[in-house]
């Protein structure tokens, strides 16, 4: 169990391990998408899903559709590398970059399957993605735990029954737009029978600093979904203007944990002046999934000690599920 007051901050890097885009990886993925690709398909699933292109064109979305084509140009020669820095310091993109951001993601967060009806014919079946609830995530020699049910493990132990679990002091602060966490940890955590009767308000706080994407409440994967999910999304810029209740609450929160693990968060200076980082930064266990210098260096100016900090290396990653089993999310940070 987690009776210290524990918080775990999770990055784009979290939702990488589940195969999710980060900032970064949108960015290089709409700067390549190409107008002239076509789908040859003509199912919904094509439709949507094929290339950013096909969609607005689909839905008919003219005046996205030149301003995407702006945006491409314009990302091609940007050095700001992240999406979201990238709205930041050129807000007038911000509309269709939130645009591009939803349906990319939303894209993941659906499955599209080759089927056949009883007479034989070929159809595209779409349904919902949750590869994220499966106990390993990866392939071959990179196949490894999952970080959420290492954590709910965690969570559970030594609970003899659901009433026991009141004693976790755990709460989630998420820089993320998906819903993996609501949609896996709840679930884990109730697929034991000794917890199945887990209320709501025994299981983790999760905080979303920039908005959500959430689920359509039928599968109904129209225009309108796509452009409220777009709305529902804030990013930096929006958010430093505007602070939300969300961000004021996640400040305190962190400022009065006893523990934090980052995961999959670069410690980028926006979003770490945003939580006020230097105030907890000492406390706190840090995954740095690939060793770079930058994100230690960025770590260590918020007050992230380098004996608490776990790297992998540009040759040898550590992925947050290898972390996690080799125990990540139990180690007491050295102050």
């Amino acid at each position: 169990m987690f009776k210290n007051q524990t918080i775990v901050l999770v990055g784009a890097g979290a939702s990488a391990e589940f195969g999710l885009g980060t900032g970064v990886g949108l960015f290089e993925a709409a700067a390549k998408e190409d107008e002239k690709l076509t789908s040859k398909g003509g199912e919904l699933a094509d439709r949507l899903f094929h290339s950013f292109w096909e969609f607005i064109r689909f839905n008919n979305m003219h005046g996205e559709q030149e301003a995407f084509r702006k945006l491409v140009a314009k990302l091609k020669e940007s050095h700001s590398q992240s999406i979201d820095l990238f709205a930041y310091n050129n807000p007038s993109f911000a509309n269709i970059a939130k645009l591009y951001t939803a349906w990319n993601l939303i894209r993941d967060l659906y499955l599209v399957s080759n089927e056949r009806t009883h007479d034989g014919r070929a159809f595209k079946r779409v349904s919902h993605n949750y590869n994220w609830r499966s106990p390993k995530v990866g392939t071959g020699e990179n196949l490894r735990n999952n970080w959420i049910g290492e954590l709910a493990n965690l969570f559970l132990g030594g609970a003899a029954n659901s009433a026991d679990l009141a004693n976790n002091k755990l709460m989630f602060v998420t820089f993320n737009y998906d819903m993996i966490l609501e949609e896996t940890f709840p679930w884990i955590v109730r697929s034991q029978e000794r917890y199945a009767d887990t209320p709501d308000e025994l299981l983790p706080e999760i905080i979303h600093l920039h908005g959500q994407i959430n689920r359509p409440k039928e599968d109904q994967l129209n225009k309108l979904y796509f452009e409220e999910q777009a709305s529902n999304i804030k990013f930096i810029s929006d958010t430093l203007g505007a602070p939300s209740e969300n961000v004021s609450r996640a400040r305190s929160a962190l400022a009065n944990a006893d523990r934090v693990y980052s995961i999959g968060f670069a410690f980028e200076e926006l979003n770490a002046n945003l939580l006020a980082a230097g105030q907890w930064g000492r406390k706190t266990v840090a995954l740095n999934f690939d060793g770079n210098t930058k994100v230690t260096n960025a770590m260590k100016r918020v007050g992230v000690s380098e004996s608490n900090i776990w790297s992998g290396s540009d040759t040898i990653a550590l992925p947050a599920g290898l972390a996690a089993s080799r125990g990540f999310f139990d180690a007491r940070p050295i102050i």
